[in-house]
């Protein structure tokens, strides 16, 4: 879900952190160069979608969404990784999201 990605620095372009996720997403699931070039832009419209969301939505609402555009990025990364790479993106995602309610809760 779209906390795979809350982790990076609120005051940056969806580019810079469409780039820092997909670059943390290779060293940490494998995959090659040409994955890379097909990865990057599917995270920058969906970085891109939940900033819009983050300014503009209620938070049902937005929560709908962005399980929606969650469930699309999936769908398009599934087409261009190995299974295995998949998995680990399925993997990957959950620690992050982990991480991220961990952080919410020493926040509160």
């Amino acid at each position: 879900m779209f906390f795979a990605i809350i982790g990076y620095a609120q005051e940056k372009t969806p580019e810079e952190k469409a780039t820092a996720l997909t670059k943390d997403m290779k060293s940490k699931i494998g995959f090659n160069d040409d994955a890379y070039t097909k990865i990057y832009p599917i995270n920058l419209h969906f970085l891109k979608e939940t900033d819009i969301l983050k300014k503009e939505e209620s938070k049902a609402e937005k929560f709908k969404k962005l399980k929606q555009l969650d469930e699309d990025r999936d769908t398009e990364l599934k087409k261009i990784l190995t299974e295995e790479e998949f998995k680990k993106f399925k993997d990957y995602k959950t620690k992050n999201r982990k991480k991220f309610k961990d952080n919410y809760r020493e926040r509160r």
